[in-house]
């Protein structure tokens, strides 16, 4: 539809405005057509978006023959033309004529979209109007119909993106004047930014709160952890003490059959379980066995039943271990020495001796290490002569603990009567052997006894040759302090370690990964059960000879 201004008029979306235009692109009064010198003149009326005429912004228009500019950079396009020059007398009351174009004269538009619908015949007055003025004033169009509450114009002016609404109000010249509406909303705006800020500033300060209070939590707990450590550790030395105390009023009772050191002997059992029980409450509270694998759990009970803490193995240790296990189970060695023991009945006399002397009865593995549970089995010469028996006594320390050797003792064969192929008498001292060696030497420390019994056969030095074999441990335990703290075989490896011959340390290793194994053979692949386990429950364990932890 064509309108036809003789006077000013204005353009905008607000319902004052001479020529309305709903469009979220156009201010309330965004241009205004006036006469200036005898011609007609667009000028923007300080629009939010701005007019632009070829693409440029301007504040002002001349208007001659035909003329398009647009309101706003991406709003409805708008078409004047001025039909002749200005003059008076133009009757405000000349007649408007509807003119709706055909479809061919859209597309032939020179801002033709190729999106433009023929509106219904009904719907042509309320979609398409277009003003033009008669031959002295100005003509006004827009490019088409708009489509009430979606803000699109169904002429084909694309709609408002969520972009183009947040440049127009949040983003695109603030600073420049704008509408009512537009500083309202940009007001209300930043009203709700300040809210949220608000908001979010004490969300933040509520997080941080909760991280500052985590982060304490955590240092308080790291500290305790520490210092729970430190508790069991000391009282894993405690029981140690108790343990050599033990020992060592168990062999004096022994030797004066005293019943008062009997009943000494009782309390300080008594107290020493007492000790243990609370050890192994610190031990369940700190979780270590339950951040370790099904092998790494025996190894670290096997630790605990030779008297090793469990807190101090060196990882070393551990990796060593299970490469030796990897040996055990290349081989039937391990298997085939089990079933010689069962079935000469020699498992249950180790066990019961060994329980008998206080000792761990896993020092059944020592034997196994030793001579397979050969009874007769022969070592090879040493300079203190041939070792024989299934515990591999030398001449010498077999006759200090009782054996008598046999007529055969320089000759490498089997002796059927040298004592020390007696199982049991054997046994018997090999229990006293290693029990004088856990309480005079070792400490305590299982792996330190296992290393003593093979230590001076092995340690080849000619200022040595003249001592025992006892006596070269001795002497190479000189300057480490005899208590149970820095006699242990953990802290032996990590700072004197030369001082051991390397088939000694090979000698523990191999002891003690059977034993690992002999905890729960099944699970290293043997199908077998543990062997010691029935003598075990059969028997009443002293607290030194048995106080490993419950499984997890």
């Amino acid at each position: 539809m064509e309108r036809v201004f003789t006077e000013p008029f204005n353009i905008g979306r607000g319902m004052q405005a001479t020529l309305h235009i709903d469009s979220g692109r156009v201010s309330r009064i965004h241009v205004e057509v006036i006469e200036e010198g005898g011609a007609w003149v667009l000028r923007d009326a300080g629009s939010t978006n701005g007019t632009y005429h070829n693409g440029e912004r301007v504040e002002r228009v001349s208007l001659s023959g035909e003329t398009t500019v647009r309101l706003g950079k991406d709003g409805p396009f708008v078409y004047l033309s001025v039909d002749a020059p200005l003059r008076a007398g133009i009757s405000e009351s000349q007649e408007e004529r509807a003119v709706v174009p055909t479809e061919p004269e859209a597309k032939r538009h020179p801002f033709y979209d190729g999106t433009a619908q023929q509106p219904a015949a009904q719907d042509t007055q309320r979609q398409s109007d277009t003003y033009s003025s008669s031959a002295n004033g100005a003509t006004q169009h827009n490019t088409g119909p708009v489509s009430r509450g979606t803000g699109e114009r169904a002429g084909g002016s694309a709609p408002a993106s969520v972009s183009q609404v947040i440049r127009h109000y949040f983003d695109e010249r603030k600073d420049e004047p704008a509408g009512e509406r537009t500083m309202m909303i940009r007001q209300a705006f930043q009203e709700v930014q300040q809210k949220q800020k608000l908001a979010y500033g004490k969300v933040i300060a509520g997080v941080a709160a909760l991280l500052i209070v985590a982060l304490g939590f955590a240092i308080w707990q790291q500290f305790r952890v520490a210092a729970l450590e430190q508790s069991t550790v000391a009282l894993f030395y405690e029981m140690k003490e108790q343990d050599i105390a033990i020992a060592q009023l168990r062999l004096l009772a022994e030797e004066e059959g005293n019943d008062d050191l009997a009943a000494q002997l009782d309390n300080l059992e008594e107290g020493r379980r007492r000790t243990a029980e609370r050890y192994a409450g610190y031990v369940e509270e700190l979780g270590l066995y339950r951040r370790l694998t099904p092998e790494e759990r025996e190894i670290y009970r096997v630790a605990r039943i030779f008297n090793e803490s469990e807190f101090t193995i060196p990882a070393g240790f551990v990796r060593e271990v299970q490469e030796i296990i990897d040996e055990w189970q290349q081989s039937t060695r391990f298997q085939n020495a089990i079933r010689r023991a069962e079935a000469n009945g020699y498992t249950r006399d180790i066990v019961e001796t060994f329980i008998d002397y206080g000792l761990p009865p896993e020092f059944f593995y020592l034997a196994l290490q030793e001579s397979n549970f050969d009874a007769c089995a022969v070592g090879p010469p040493t300079r203190w002569g041939i070792a024989k028996g299934m515990w591999q006594f030398i001449p010498s320390t077999g006759q200090h603990y009782g054996l008598v050797p046999g007529p055969r003792v320089e000759q490498r064969v089997p002796d059927p009567i040298d004592e020390r192929c007696d199982v049991p008498k054997a046994t018997d001292a090999a229990a006293r052997y290693l029990l004088a060696i856990y309480t005079e030497l070792a400490q305590a420390s299982g792996l330190l006894v296992m290393a003593s019994y093979n230590w001076g056969e092995h340690r080849v030095s000619p200022r040595l040759d003249n001592l025992t074999p006892l006596e070269v441990v001795q002497h190479d335990l000189e300057g480490i302090p005899q208590n149970p703290q820095e006699r242990n075989y953990w802290r032996f490896l990590s700072e004197h370690r030369d001082r051991m011959p390397d088939q000694t340390k090979d000698y523990v290793l191999h002891i003690f990964s059977a034993a690992v194994i002999g905890q729960n053979p099944r699970l290293f692949g043997f199908d077998f059960d543990n062997p010691l386990q029935r003598y075990l429950e059969d028997a009443v364990a002293s607290p030194i000879a048995h106080a490993p932890p419950a499984r997890p």
